[in-house]
């Protein structure tokens, strides 16, 4: 007899005596995201959505399901919410690991030092190291010196109608 998803799903499933409350999964994991998966109909599933869907029901298209305890196997309805993408990622801890490790970088992939002098912050918010970005410039232009000979002529010509407006 085959068992039930409910039963596969709870075999799977850890409650430790601790005061967090969380019901850890035992089963397989992702090994990138850290996320329990379990298999239905062949097919792997988030145990995270599947111990949510055996409490509450069906999850509404374009939801994620958020851990309110910020434990990724953690199965325990109670500590899962249903939540918009955007709110998963502003609760989430993704901003702070990413605020953290660009913290943790003191220079740049070609070795030069990030510092306040050495970096550009790009109108997005995102960071450049000034010695590479020069670099890409100074290669760029040498692949293209008729493209950058006319940029240049246009700010000369454009340079000399300002002059000569200031001085009338």
């Amino acid at each position: 007899m085959q068992k039930t998803l409910k039963t596969r799903f709870f075999e799977k499933v850890q409650v430790p005596d601790t005061a967090d409350g969380c019901w850890l999964w035992a089963g397989a994991t992702d090994k990138k995201t850290g996320y329990g998966r379990i298999k239905i109909d062949g097919r792997a599933a988030m145990a995270h959505r599947v111990s949510y869907e055996l409490r509450a029901g069906s999850i509404s298209d374009g939801l994620h399901i958020d851990h309110l305890c910020r434990v990724r196997n953690c199965v325990n309805p109670d500590h899962l919410e249903p939540v918009t993408s955007q709110v998963n990622t502003i609760r989430g801890i993704g901003p702070q690991l990413a605020a953290e490790r660009f913290a943790a970088i003191t220079h740049c992939p070609s070795g030069h030092e990030k510092n306040e002098q050495n970096t550009y912050v790009k109108k997005d918010g995102s960071r450049q190291c000034r010695p590479c970005r020069r670099d890409a410039y100074a290669k760029t232009k040498a692949h293209n010196p008729e493209k950058y000979a006319a940029i240049r002529a246009r700010g000369r010509a454009a340079d000399n109608a300002r002059n000569a407006a200031a001085r009338q």
